[in-house]
């Protein structure tokens, strides 16, 4: 029963860190989307 626990948690940690790295990588992309934007129209 203790290992159960312990590989569950393992689990939910590991998908916690993955959702936070996604979240993470998404947002960079879009603020690198935007400021791409930004200085397309800066230069036009």
């Amino acid at each position: 029963m203790y290992n159960h626990n312990h590989i569950s948690l393992c689990v939910d940690v590991i998908k916690f860190t993955i959702y936070i790295i996604w979240y993470i990588i998404v947002t960079i992309e879009f603020i690198y989307s935007t400021i791409n934007v930004s200085s397309h129209q800066l230069i036009s």
